[in-house]
């Protein structure tokens, strides 16, 4: 796999990743990093199929579990089912996100909205929340926890943006 980092190399050897979102996007892209680095990972994600798929192409030191990231219950689990592969956890990358329907604001549905709101922010608490003292414990407070989001917010559309050649009202 070609990188942006090419040539850069970190040692990650006897170090476990939990990864939300990690069977595709970004969060796949993060395992394949840290596997070659020598890390084991955890890839946490809802679609079992894409599960299945990352796993086999990272190879045995990686492990696919379906998880409902906005659910305290299934991130207990999920995080049980890690400690049983790995013993340990050291790095967090929460990387499990949706977008939502691309629709104007007022005709957003309010149950998608709190669906957004329950994977994207909700979810990435519950697994901070859950994991962090794990992660505090095995590097003696000094855990690792990362975010990111690559989706785009859809609701601007509801409030009409000039167009890139507009120029300002001048007073």
């Amino acid at each position: 796999m070609e990188t942006a980092m090419a040539g850069v190399q970190y040692d990650f050897t006897d170090r476990h990743a939990v990864i939300t979102g990690g069977a595709a996007g970004i969060g796949l892209a993060c395992a394949q990093r840290l596997v070659e680095d020598g890390a084991s990972v955890s890839l946490l994600d809802h679609d079992e199929g894409a599960l299945a798929q990352a796993r086999a192409a990272l190879g045995p030191k990686a492990q696919g579990i379906a998880v409902d990231v906005s659910g305290p219950a299934s991130v207990e689990r999920a995080l049980q089912q890690t400690l049983d592969f790995s013993g340990r956890v050291d790095m967090l990358v929460n990387s499990a996100g949706i977008t939502g329907p691309n629709v104007t604001l007022i005709d957003y549905p309010v149950e998608e909205w709190d669906r957004l709101f329950a994977i994207n922010l909700r979810g990435t608490f519950l697994t901070c929340r859950t994991i962090a003292p794990l992660m505090k414990a095995a590097a003696q407070g000094k855990g690792r926890a990362a975010s990111s989001t690559s989706r785009r917010s859809q609701a601007r559309k509801a409030i009409p943006t000039p167009p890139p050649t507009a120029r300002p009202r001048r007073r």
